[in-house]
């Protein structure tokens, strides 16, 4: 019974702010008259979106209205809320469903992010409304998500930055070089240099083998060297290195027998292909060709 009449009051609400009318009337009377001019309400026309997560819907329901506020695109967002006692998030769910519809609004074609003006009409048990409608309170150090969340984000440009910064950067330093000159077509110069100002030797020092290997992974699989340049710089990298030239050794050892294994298997991949085309050409059926090459069925009509 009290379910039935849940159901009964969203419906009520829900079809009353669907009136462009009544929303109206609500955001004159809550909305900052100075924001209620830049509205333009003639443009006010509700939607059928909603951003409401299926497990929530019980607590709370909205309605969404397109309208442009100061000849923007922009949405006012109501949410319907009658059992606060169960959703003390309140804030945070509205920040979602407002993140959620401007994806929305993005994958429509727009550029830019809407303005979106919130307003929750709540009718639940507990008077009045028992929780904060401020989401930094949703933290657990409010005060400190109130200087650092939602500001403009920290942007380390490594693209402008001196390798003089970077060398102060302790551990971090050797990563961030190589990530400065990750467009570099060949990494020899690259490993010449960071051996040069001594960060691979640092940051290996205080990072041990394991560390190392993660640097060989990477640099020897990014770059566009040929072997002989490989080859190179693992003459560089032991060099510089010498109490680890077992380490590199066998990390080069283990890089020859996978590129001989990758290597076996594009000539295998080539040579179903081959098998593959011929068949089309008489006329087999794909299926047929699939269990005999083991291509699926989407690489086969890609052929064709």
């Amino acid at each position: 019974m009290e379910e039935a009449i849940k159901k009964l009051h969203n419906l009520f609400f829900k079809g009353a702010l669907k009136n462009k009318q009544v929303a109206q009337d609500l955001l004159l009377c809550y909305l900052p008259a100075q924001l209620c001019k830049r509205i333009n309400f003639e443009t006010l026309k509700p939607t059928d979106k909603s951003f409401v997560r299926q497990h929530l819907r019980e607590f709370h329901s909205d309605i969404i209205y397109t309208c442009l506020i100061d000849g923007k695109p922009s949405y006012i967002y109501f949410i319907i809320e009658y059992q606060s006692d169960k959703e003390e998030l309140m804030a945070f769910r509205k920040f979602q469903y407002n993140v959620a519809l401007m994806e929305d609004h993005l994958t429509q074609g727009h550029k830019k992010l809407p303005l979106i003006i919130n307003c929750c009409i709540y009718h639940g048990k507990k008077a009045p409304y028992p929780y904060s409608v401020d989401i930094y309170d949703c933290f657990e150090i409010p005060e400190l998500a109130r200087k650092e969340m939602f500001q403009s984000f920290k942007l380390i440009d490594l693209t402008i930055m001196s390798e003089e910064n970077l060398k102060k950067h302790g551990t971090a330093s050797l990563v961030e070089m190589l990530f400065k000159y990750r467009l570099s077509r060949s990494y020899f110069n690259v490993i010449k240099r960071v051996i040069e100002l001594g960060l691979l030797q640092a940051a290996i020092s205080h990072l041990g083998d394991s560390y190392l290997e993660h640097v060989l992974e990477y640099v020897l699989n990014v770059g566009e060297d040929t072997t002989h340049v490989v080859e190179d710089i693992l003459s560089l990298l032991k060099k510089a290195l010498p109490a680890k030239e077992k380490v590199i050794m066998k990390f080069a050892e283990q890089l020859r027998q996978q590129g001989v294994k990758t290597g076996r298997q594009r000539g295998i991949e080539q040579e179903r292909r081959a098998i593959a085309k011929k068949m089309l050409k008489q006329g087999f059926k794909v299926e047929t060709i699939a269990q005999v090459t083991r291509l699926s069925q989407e690489q086969l009509k890609k052929l064709k």
